[in-house]
């Protein structure tokens, strides 16, 4: 769960690890305006929805799928 102190505060980015690859801590980010940096768990699977922040994290698999995990690190 990410809890925020000041809500009125500007947030650019979220720096997490893969713990919260879920789609509640994306909504709530996006909803926040700020770009999520979480990288995928290792048995992640595409996300059928069309929100941004899930389209932006199939992305993100499809790229490492391409590039491999390593080098994508």
């Amino acid at each position: 769960m990410i809890y925020l102190i000041r809500s009125h505060e500007c947030i650019d980015s979220v720096y997490t690890d893969g713990a919260y690859d879920t789609k509640r801590c994306r909504q709530y980010i996006s909803h926040r305006q700020a770009h999520a940096v979480i990288p995928p768990r290792k048995n992640a699977r595409i996300w059928k929805d069309t929100k941004a922040y899930s389209q932006e994290r199939n992305e993100l698999l499809r790229t490492i799928k391409r590039l491999g995990r390593t080098l994508w690190k």
